[in-house]
């Protein structure tokens, strides 16, 4: 897996924090990885004195998955995803969206997924955009964060890879302490 450095921009109205996140990941067939930290507590309580909760009100952006190496068993390797709210002292990388129980255990926000085929690049690309306009309505804590998790799966003897781009926007509303 490679994952490069994720670039943040905070933006604060009033009460309202606009997290600003660049999503730029590149998965092989393997474990589930969390490619993205969407919102994490430093993000927003940093510099706001007394606000120790907030409330994520929309998710905005988008998303771009391309497979950029062919899969040799197209029709049963896939990309999973899923965004999900989870605590600070879950261990990184341990919701896997390709498996049903997970959705029950964990407070997941939003999904996305694409299957793959055996095509490389050089002969056509495989590629879904994901626009991002998340009604999200969460409570959040210091000891929160909100996470973009993504898996490909499936039975290949390949090593299928799918490259993550896009721009992901949290819409926070500080809850005054009390």
């Amino acid at each position: 897996m490679r994952r490069s450095r994720v670039r943040r921009a905070v933006k604060r109205h009033k009460d309202l924090v606009w997290i600003t996140s660049i999503l730029d990941a590149s998965l092989l067939e393997s474990t589930p990885t969390d490619i993205l930290d969407v919102v994490l507590s430093g993000d927003w309580s940093l510099g706001n004195t007394g606000f120790d909760r907030c409330t994520l009100l929309a998710v905005r952006g988008f998303i771009s998955l391309t497979q950029t190496t062919a899969s040799t068993a197209g029709e049963s390797t896939a990309v999973y995803g899923a965004m999900y709210v989870t605590g600070t002292d879950v261990v990184a990388n341990s919701m896997d969206p390709s498996v049903a129980t997970e959705y029950v255990t964990n407070d997941v926000i939003w999904t996305y997924g694409m299957g793959l085929g055996s095509m490389t690049a050089s002969v056509g690309t495989i590629q879904h955009n994901y626009e991002l306009n998340i009604k999200a309505k969460r409570k959040l804590s210091t000891a929160s964060r909100v996470s973009l998790a993504a898996v490909v799966a499936g039975a290949d003897t390949g090593t299928p890879r799918v490259s993550f781009n896009g721009i992901v926007r949290a819409l926070l509303m500080l809850d005054p302490p009390g």
